[in-house]
Protein backbone atom coordinates (compact mmCIF):
# COMPACT_ATOMS: atom_id res chain seq x y z
CA UNK A 1 0.00 0.00 0.00
CA UNK A 2 1.05 3.56 -0.60
CA UNK A 3 -0.46 7.03 -0.84
CA UNK A 4 -0.54 9.15 -3.95
CA UNK A 5 0.15 12.75 -2.98
CA UNK A 6 2.76 15.21 -1.69
CA UNK A 7 4.28 14.62 1.74
CA UNK A 8 3.52 18.18 2.93
CA UNK A 9 -0.25 17.88 2.37
CA UNK A 10 -2.09 17.93 5.72
CA UNK A 11 -4.37 15.16 4.44
CA UNK A 12 -1.45 12.97 3.41
CA UNK A 13 0.14 13.61 6.81
CA UNK A 14 -3.14 12.76 8.56
CA UNK A 15 -3.42 9.38 6.81
CA UNK A 16 0.23 8.60 7.50
CA UNK A 17 -0.11 9.61 11.17
CA UNK A 18 -3.09 7.33 11.63
CA UNK A 19 -1.34 4.47 9.85
CA UNK A 20 1.63 4.92 12.20
CA UNK A 21 -0.73 4.81 15.19
CA UNK A 22 -1.94 1.45 13.86
CA UNK A 23 1.61 0.17 13.55
CA UNK A 24 1.77 0.61 9.77
CA UNK A 25 4.30 2.52 7.69
CA UNK A 26 2.57 4.23 4.78
CA UNK A 27 4.82 5.79 2.16
CA UNK A 28 3.67 8.56 -0.17
CA UNK A 29 4.73 9.62 -3.65
CA UNK A 30 3.71 11.79 -6.58
CA UNK A 31 5.01 9.03 -8.85
CA UNK A 32 3.28 5.90 -7.55
CA UNK A 33 3.68 4.08 -10.89
CA UNK A 34 7.18 5.30 -11.71
CA UNK A 35 6.49 8.58 -13.52
CA UNK A 36 5.34 11.74 -11.73
CA UNK A 37 1.62 12.43 -12.06
CA UNK A 38 0.81 16.10 -12.50
CA UNK A 39 -1.81 17.43 -10.05
CA UNK A 40 -5.14 17.93 -11.76
CA UNK A 41 -4.15 15.91 -14.80
CA UNK A 42 -6.25 13.22 -16.43
CA UNK A 43 -4.04 10.64 -14.73
CA UNK A 44 -4.76 12.26 -11.36
CA UNK A 45 -8.50 12.38 -12.01
CA UNK A 46 -8.45 8.71 -12.95
CA UNK A 47 -7.37 8.05 -9.36
CA UNK A 48 -9.64 10.68 -7.79
CA UNK A 49 -12.24 12.35 -10.02
CA UNK A 50 -12.11 15.47 -7.81
CA UNK A 51 -8.37 15.87 -8.36
CA UNK A 52 -7.51 15.87 -4.65
CA UNK A 53 -5.15 14.05 -2.30
CA UNK A 54 -4.61 11.49 -0.87
CA UNK A 55 -5.42 8.34 -2.78
CA UNK A 56 -4.61 4.99 -1.19
CA UNK A 57 -3.27 2.54 -3.76
CA UNK A 58 -2.95 -1.22 -3.38
CA UNK A 59 -2.39 -3.95 -5.94
CA UNK A 60 -6.09 -4.23 -6.75
CA UNK A 61 -7.85 -1.39 -4.93
CA UNK A 62 -7.81 2.40 -4.75
CA UNK A 63 -9.53 4.63 -2.24
CA UNK A 64 -9.75 8.41 -1.88
CA UNK A 65 -10.88 10.69 0.99
CA UNK A 66 -8.75 10.78 4.12
CA UNK A 67 -11.38 9.62 6.60
CA UNK A 68 -12.34 6.68 4.40
CA UNK A 69 -8.68 5.73 4.08
CA UNK A 70 -8.21 5.89 7.85
CA UNK A 71 -11.27 3.76 8.48
CA UNK A 72 -10.09 1.20 5.93
CA UNK A 73 -6.64 1.04 7.52
CA UNK A 74 -8.26 0.62 10.92
CA UNK A 75 -10.26 -2.33 9.58
CA UNK A 76 -6.97 -3.99 8.60
CA UNK A 77 -5.29 -3.36 11.95
CA UNK A 78 -6.71 -6.31 13.89
CA UNK A 79 -6.16 -5.96 17.63
CA UNK A 80 -4.42 -2.61 17.05
CA UNK A 81 -7.67 -1.06 15.81
CA UNK A 82 -8.46 2.23 17.51
CA UNK A 83 -12.13 2.13 16.52
CA UNK A 84 -13.02 -1.41 17.59
CA UNK A 85 -12.99 -0.72 21.37
CA UNK A 86 -15.26 2.33 21.07
CA UNK A 87 -18.99 2.50 21.64
CA UNK A 88 -21.34 3.63 18.86
CA UNK A 89 -21.56 7.10 20.39
CA UNK A 90 -17.79 7.37 20.69
CA UNK A 91 -17.37 6.36 17.06
CA UNK A 92 -19.97 8.97 16.08
CA UNK A 93 -17.95 11.63 17.91
CA UNK A 94 -14.81 10.49 16.12
CA UNK A 95 -16.62 10.84 12.77
CA UNK A 96 -18.00 14.23 13.81
CA UNK A 97 -14.62 15.72 14.70
CA UNK A 98 -12.80 14.04 11.83
CA UNK A 99 -15.25 15.53 9.35
CA UNK A 100 -15.11 18.94 10.98
CA UNK A 101 -11.33 19.04 10.89
CA UNK A 102 -11.19 17.85 7.28
CA UNK A 103 -13.58 20.60 6.14
CA UNK A 104 -12.91 23.55 8.42
CA UNK A 105 -9.22 22.93 8.92
CA UNK A 106 -8.62 23.65 5.27
CA UNK A 107 -11.28 26.36 4.99
CA UNK A 108 -10.06 28.36 8.00
CA UNK A 109 -6.33 27.73 8.03
CA UNK A 110 -5.24 26.80 4.51
CA UNK A 111 -7.29 28.65 1.88
CA UNK A 112 -6.01 32.20 1.47
CA UNK A 113 -3.80 31.81 4.53
CA UNK A 114 -1.11 29.15 4.87
CA UNK A 115 -1.40 28.27 1.17
CA UNK A 116 -0.66 31.89 0.33
CA UNK A 117 2.62 31.64 2.20
CA UNK A 118 3.58 28.30 0.64
CA UNK A 119 2.35 29.12 -2.89
CA UNK A 120 2.37 32.95 -3.01
CA UNK A 121 0.30 34.63 -5.70
CA UNK A 122 1.55 38.19 -5.26
CA UNK A 123 3.81 40.32 -7.41
CA UNK A 124 7.27 38.85 -8.06
CA UNK A 125 6.23 35.63 -6.34
CA UNK A 126 5.68 37.30 -2.96
CA UNK A 127 2.87 36.42 -0.53
CA UNK A 128 -0.10 38.76 -0.57
CA UNK A 129 0.09 39.89 3.05
CA UNK A 130 -3.23 41.74 2.81
CA UNK A 131 -4.95 38.47 1.85
CA UNK A 132 -3.19 36.61 4.67
CA UNK A 133 -4.19 39.21 7.26
CA UNK A 134 -7.77 39.20 5.99
CA UNK A 135 -7.92 35.44 6.67
CA UNK A 136 -6.17 35.61 10.04
CA UNK A 137 -9.43 36.08 12.04
CA UNK A 138 -10.80 32.84 10.55
CA UNK A 139 -7.69 30.94 11.60
CA UNK A 140 -8.00 32.35 15.12
CA UNK A 141 -11.68 31.39 15.28
CA UNK A 142 -10.78 27.82 14.26
CA UNK A 143 -8.15 27.65 16.98
CA UNK A 144 -10.62 29.04 19.54
CA UNK A 145 -13.05 26.20 18.79
CA UNK A 146 -10.33 23.57 19.01
CA UNK A 147 -8.95 25.20 22.15
CA UNK A 148 -12.35 24.99 23.83
CA UNK A 149 -12.68 21.28 23.01
CA UNK A 150 -9.15 20.44 24.13
CA UNK A 151 -9.59 22.34 27.38
CA UNK A 152 -12.27 19.77 28.28
CA UNK A 153 -10.75 16.57 26.87
CA UNK A 154 -7.30 15.08 26.49
CA UNK A 155 -7.93 14.27 22.83
CA UNK A 156 -10.18 15.86 20.26
CA UNK A 157 -13.05 13.35 20.37
CA UNK A 158 -12.72 12.48 24.05
CA UNK A 159 -10.26 10.68 26.30
CA UNK A 160 -8.88 8.43 23.55
CA UNK A 161 -6.63 9.16 20.58
CA UNK A 162 -8.54 8.78 17.31
CA UNK A 163 -8.33 9.56 13.62
CA UNK A 164 -9.82 12.96 14.50
CA UNK A 165 -6.49 13.74 16.16
CA UNK A 166 -4.57 12.53 13.13
CA UNK A 167 -6.67 14.92 11.03
CA UNK A 168 -6.22 17.88 13.36
CA UNK A 169 -2.50 17.52 14.07
CA UNK A 170 -1.12 18.55 10.65
CA UNK A 171 -3.08 21.82 10.71
CA UNK A 172 -1.85 22.69 14.19
CA UNK A 173 1.69 21.67 13.34
CA UNK A 174 1.68 23.93 10.27
CA UNK A 175 0.21 26.82 12.27
CA UNK A 176 3.05 26.69 14.81
CA UNK A 177 5.42 27.49 11.92
CA UNK A 178 3.54 30.63 10.93
CA UNK A 179 5.24 33.98 11.56
CA UNK A 180 3.63 36.43 13.97
CA UNK A 181 1.30 38.46 11.77
CA UNK A 182 -0.28 41.00 14.13
CA UNK A 183 -0.07 42.49 17.61
CA UNK A 184 -2.08 39.59 19.06
CA UNK A 185 0.97 37.36 18.86
CA UNK A 186 1.27 33.74 17.69
CA UNK A 187 -1.86 31.90 16.61
CA UNK A 188 -1.00 29.05 18.99
CA UNK A 189 0.36 30.48 22.22
CA UNK A 190 2.67 28.81 24.72
CA UNK A 191 0.79 27.16 27.57
CA UNK A 192 -2.48 26.98 25.65
CA UNK A 193 -4.52 23.79 25.37
CA UNK A 194 -3.45 23.47 21.71
CA UNK A 195 0.23 23.86 22.61
CA UNK A 196 -0.05 21.25 25.37
CA UNK A 197 -1.91 18.96 22.95
CA UNK A 198 0.90 19.23 20.41
CA UNK A 199 3.40 18.26 23.08
CA UNK A 200 1.39 15.09 23.76
CA UNK A 201 1.16 14.33 20.04
CA UNK A 202 4.89 14.83 19.52
CA UNK A 203 5.63 12.42 22.34
CA UNK A 204 3.77 9.60 20.59
CA UNK A 205 5.49 6.94 18.50
CA UNK A 206 3.74 8.23 15.36
CA UNK A 207 5.46 11.63 15.63
CA UNK A 208 8.15 10.55 13.14
CA UNK A 209 5.62 11.41 10.42
CA UNK A 210 5.67 15.07 11.51
CA UNK A 211 9.46 15.11 11.63
CA UNK A 212 9.67 13.99 8.01
CA UNK A 213 7.93 17.06 6.60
Amino acid sequence: MMLFGPAFSPYIRAARLYAAELGMTLECSMAPFGERIKPGSAEHQALNPFGKFPVLLTDDFKLFETAAICRYLDSLAGDKSLLAPLTQQQRALVDQWTGAMAIYGRLYTMDGFMLELVFPKGENGQPRMDVIRDHLPQARSFIAIVEQQLSQHQWLAGEYYSMADSMLTPFLDHLTRMPVLDDQGPIITAGSACADYLQRVRARSSAWVLAET
